[in-house]
């Protein structure tokens, strides 16, 4: 990766085909977001769309994803910030893009943790194609994230934590290919760079399995780190944990049940 931000590293590589496949394209894509920037994620640069933060979900997911995960994230308080704008294309009409389009959003949330509150800026600038409002074919998303920690002082002011690292935000590139019906006609790939501590490189591989069920590698620097199994967006089976030290704890395998942790012998994931 070509850049000053990256300090020269490549992207490790990983035991993975379809990862291995990409990953020079996501060293150019990343290096191109990094050397750009926010300036690369700049809304201004667009066409500002009339909605709110439901709507740009919808209009994002697409009818087909988003009924099958609706409960979800209604359940979910909105962001304080959530924002689209298109850069080519037109806006979601009735809720729906169609069309080849490329899009911006920008969302901010605040939790707050007793006497913490943390703040996630995120923003990904998305490029692919909608027919009758659902994505299909290949679409890329680069997505700039900062996570800022402050601590809250009786008076309400926020004094921010300072880590002794410099504050970096964590780039990504996410590749996803959709058939007619809207579903992963092979498997996702997401890498992630930070240049600050303590993340380095991070690969996400999700597969598909049948129209409800995905199997997600987790690879921090190269190697793998978790197996986590999911149905209809929960977590849904073993979750692995391949990190010695997360071993020596007792935390190797995990079982969840519909999103929820149970302690069990078997775990199914269908």
């Amino acid at each position: 990766m070509n850049s000053a931000y990256g300090q020269g590293k490549r992207l490790p590589p990983v035991a993975d085909p379809d990862a291995s496949a990409l990953i020079g394209r996501a060293e150019n894509d990343l290096a191109r977001a990094i050397d750009a920037g926010p300036a690369f994620f700049d809304l201004s640069q667009g066409t500002l769309c009339p909605l709110d933060h439901g709507g740009i979900t919808r209009a994002t997911a697409g009818p087909l994803a988003y009924a099958k995960m609706a409960h979800l994230l209604e359940a979910e308080p909105p962001p304080e910030v959530s924002r689209m704008a298109v850069l080519s294309g037109a806006c979601p009409q009735g809720g729906m893009f169609n069309g080849p389009v490329e899009y911006m959003t920008e969302t901010k949330v605040r939790v707050v943790f007793d006497t913490i509150v943390v703040t996630t800026e995120n923003k990904q600038r998305s490029a692919g194609v909608f027919i009758k409002g659902n994505p299909v074919g290949e679409h890329l998303t680069s997505r700039w994230t900062l996570t800022t920690s402050f601590n809250r002082l009786s008076s309400g002011e926020l004094i921010e934590v300072k880590s002794g690292h410099p504050k970096l935000p964590f780039y990504s590139v996410y590749y996803q290919s959709l058939d007619s019906d809207s579903v992963p006609a092979s498997p996702s790939v997401d890498f992630s760079w930070s240049g600050g501590s303590p993340i380095g490189a991070m690969t996400i591989v999700s597969r598909a399995i049948g129209s409800d069920r995905v199997v997600r590698d987790h690879y921090n620097d190269g190697k793998l780190a978790t197996r986590a199994r999911y149905k209809n967006h929960q977590q849904h089976g073993w979750i692995e944990n391949f990190d010695p030290g997360v071993i020596k704890m007792g935390m190797g395998k995990l079982c969840f049940q519909n999103g929820q942790m149970i302690q069990a012998v078997e775990c199914p994931d269908t």
